[in-house]
């Protein structure tokens, strides 16, 4: 069947990965993830979480978050202690990782969790800032 084929082929990428002492960005992922676990533990001294309040992070400024997988936009809403210095910006339109199925409601969710309930603000942009008229006439010459 496909499953066990395509099982093969991650079992058979995994094995190269690991003889040639090789990662890909999720092993990084599952990396952080793994790490900052440990220091919440290690630094919940009264029961309630720091969230690596100990790092010397104060806002966290991110671009093109439609191309971030939601275990990476996890990891940096657990960076910044602050929910009003986490600034994300992206356009759904252009998501080019193949895999993401990008949302900004996916990206709402991660923040209410990870904030205890604070709702982001969201901005919708209607017009295009990145280039004007005549930036645009150029382009379709």
């Amino acid at each position: 069947s496909q499953r066990r084929i395509v099982y093969a082929l991650f079992l058979h990428y995994e094995r190269l990965k690991k003889e040639g002492r090789y990662y890909d960005e999720m092993d990084v992922v599952y990396n952080l993830a793994g790490r900052i676990a440990k220091i919440d533990s290690e630094c919940d001294v009264d029961g309630k979480g720091i969230s690596l309040s100990l790092l010397p992070i104060d806002a966290v400024f991110v671009d093109e978050v439609q191309d971030f997988t939601q275990a990476e936009i996890f990891i940096l809403t657990q960076l910044c202690q602050d929910p009003n210095n986490l600034m994300l910006a992206g356009d759904t339109a252009q998501s080019i990782a193949v895999g993401v199925g990008f949302r900004f409601t996916d990206v709402r969710q991660i923040f209410y969790n990870s904030f205890g309930g604070a709702e982001p603000s969201l901005l919708q942009l209607t017009h295009n800032y990145r280039s004007h008229a005549g930036v645009l006439r150029l382009a379709a010459c």
